[in-house]
């Protein structure tokens, strides 16, 4: 799982905008729902998830690293 955070975080980094990192199937950002409106997850393992919010088109905050099973 290490090794996806970096990769994600990288992909963050690199990104110009939101829908860079969209475009990737395999990160799977979708927006939350409920008390976690205005944050998105990004795929880490089948169901480990990075929880992020977008402030802008071009910035991004790491909130945390979640099982949605626990």
């Amino acid at each position: 799982m290490g090794r996806r955070y970096v990769q994600r975080i990288d992909a963050l980094l690199e990104a110009s905008q939101r829908s860079d990192v969209q475009r990737v199937r395999a990160y799977d950002l979708h927006p939350l729902t409920g008390d976690r409106r205005g944050q998105h997850a990004i795929r880490l393992t089948g169901q480990v998830r990075l929880i992020v919010s977008f402030e802008s088109e071009d910035r991004v905050t790491i909130k945390e690293v979640v099982d949605y099973h626990d």
